[in-house]
């Protein structure tokens, strides 16, 4: 059971209650010590003073605060039956309280872990169906379905999302389910089934309004790299970056995997393609439209890389002035000279495994040798 929520709970509701006359001063008073015997460690004290202050409360939402920090401090005293059926009482009196959700959930996993698994599985599927919109259903699904995998495989892990995906169609949880699907789908090779599914999560929810938008594009398309299909996976990545693209004003819209898909538009071309003018110029897009990435030297790297492979002297040579001008500390700002024979001598010598990775072409694979470093 972790701490810091619960501490951050009791702390709102113990600071909160000085601003007002509204909770009267038997029930801060009970709060107060009920606080107080939490923060020694004494944690049966602590859930019958919130028990006191509950019965002391003058507002419905204060009562079930108070019964609500009465259940965790009974669950830290390891009175697991007891906190659930104050767990439910609150459900029972408040159906529409603040806390109601979070407590339908929270008994349904206590009965999972401490001893009527069978009544808590089916209480944790009925609280997720009930709310989906709830802060607590993502994570409980993703227990649910792990018991499901652990039961039956990914096999089982489809046929339940696939039974359940109507239900969650209208709901927040609809992108989720959608994409736990095309993992499983994934995971059992099933490569053009999970590219439809991850696709289908990404368009029914785009930016800004999917969690996993971008999720769903970079797996989308590396199921079509491992079957081959270069140029489709590309189209799939520009699909991702298209919100960049057409925002006018580069990287404005920059999303966590943006960069990483534009790296990886660049690598297919010189890996797969062998499209080397494409790869160049792909990374050098990396660099100048995603202004916030770590990844803009490692893109001009690859990009003087490439044009002196190409014999394209002075394409390397003013890449690497740009490299050096912009990124002065960066660990190939030291190798100038390895790739612009007239670039000034830097004042350290390149790493050794730098040296290394130019003797081999562009996009060759490392060597697994950390010490080579």
């Amino acid at each position: 059971m972790r701490a810091r929520p619960l501490v951050v709970a009791i702390a709102i509701a113990a600071t909160s209650m000085g601003c007002t006359p509204a909770w009267g001063e038997a029930y801060l008073h009970a709060v107060a010590t009920g606080t107080r015997a939490y923060h020694a460690g004494r944690y049966l004290e602590a859930a019958q003073a919130y028990h006191d202050a509950a019965a002391k409360a003058l507002r419905a939402k204060d009562r079930d605060e108070a019964r609500f920090l009465e259940a965790r401090m009974l669950e830290r005293a390891g009175r697991h039956g007891d906190a659930i059926a104050v767990y439910e009482a609150i459900a029972q009196s408040s159906p529409t309280g603040q806390r109601t959700e979070r407590v339908r959930f929270l008994a349904a996993e206590s009965k999972i872990d401490h001893g009527n698994a069978t009544t808590g599985w089916k209480e944790l599927e009925a609280a997720i169906e009930a709310m989906p919109g709830s802060g607590n259903a993502r994570a409980a699904l993703d227990r649910l379905l792990s018991r499901v995998a652990a039961e039956g495989g990914d096999e089982a892990v489809v046929a339940w999302l696939a039974a359940h995906q109507k239900r969650f169609a209208p709901t927040e949880l609809d992108q989720t389910v959608t994409y736990e699907r095309a993992g499983a789908l994934d995971r059992l090779g099933r490569l053009d089934e999970a590219r439809d599914a991850y696709l289908a999560a990404a368009r029914a929810h785009p930016y800004p309004h999917g969690s996993l938008t971008d999720d769903c594009y970079w797996r989308a398309a590396d199921a079509e790299v491992r079957q081959g299909r270069y140029a489709q996976a590309i189209a799939l990545l520009n699909e991702m970056l298209a919100p960049l693209e057409t925002s006018g004003n580069p990287g404005s819209y920059e999303r966590p995997r943006f960069p990483a898909a534009q790296q990886r538009i660049a690598e297919i071309y010189r890996d797969h393609l062998k499209d080397r003018a494409a790869a160049r110029r792909e990374y050098h897009r990396l660099y100048e439209e995603h202004r916030a990435t770590i990844l803009r030297d490692d893109a001009l790297w690859n990009e003087a890389r490439l044009a002196r492979e190409d014999r394209d002297d002075r394409a390397a040579c003013d890449v690497m002035a740009r490299l050096v001008k912009e990124f002065p500390t960066s660990r190939y700002a030291r190798c100038t000279r390895e790739l612009c024979a007239s670039a000034p001598a830097p004042k350290q010598e390149c790493a050794g495994y730098l040296v290394r990775q130019l003797a081999r072409p562009a996009g060759s694979p490392e060597p697994d040798d950390e010490a080579s470093r």
